[in-house]
């Protein structure tokens, strides 16, 4: 439903969206938090894009797609990889390897906030590997009335 149809009172379309890559282990906390986030479901879409996983990422997330749709009113998963791996056993954050990684999941972002995004009024950004945050996060950012609120969570 078009947001100029919706009554006065009624909270803003929020979509949340997700970068995954060799999330596996992640997934279950990251639904938990999901699900106790306090938004409305018809209110409430999710989006998430995995890339270049190394594991079985996408068979977990398309094994949970009917949780995320009983949790949001709508739910795109989208698959597209980059072709970025790092090489074994160095850790993420290696400095010779940032500047590749940071534009492969800049892109990815991209990717996903075009191709997911409808009519929604904002966007949450949440990390497959935030594993807390408090379940009124949303109301508490959009009581700040700013465009753009980064919270540490």
């Amino acid at each position: 439903m078009p947001s100029d149809t919706l009554a006065v009172n009624s909270p803003p379309g929020i979509l949340v969206l997700t970068p995954a890559k060799n999330a596996r282990a992640y997934i279950d906390s990251w639904m938990t938090g999901l699900k106790r986030l306090q938004w409305p479901r018809e209110r409430l879409s999710i989006g998430v894009l995995e890339s270049d996983s190394d594991d079985d990422t996408w068979a977990r997330l398309s094994a949970i797609a009917p949780r995320l749709e009983d949790r949001a009113s709508r739910v795109a998963l989208i698959k597209r990889d980059f072709g970025f791996k790092a090489p074994k056993g160095l850790p993420r954050w290696t400095p010779a390897f940032q500047r590749l990684r940071r534009t492969t999941l800049a892109r990815a972002r991209n990717q996903l906030l075009f191709r997911a995004l409808r009519d929604e009024d904002w966007v949450l950004w949440i990390d497959v590997d935030v594993i807390d945050y408090p379940a009124d996060v949303l109301a508490t950012m959009l009581a700040l009335r700013l465009d753009i609120v980064h919270p540490h969570c």
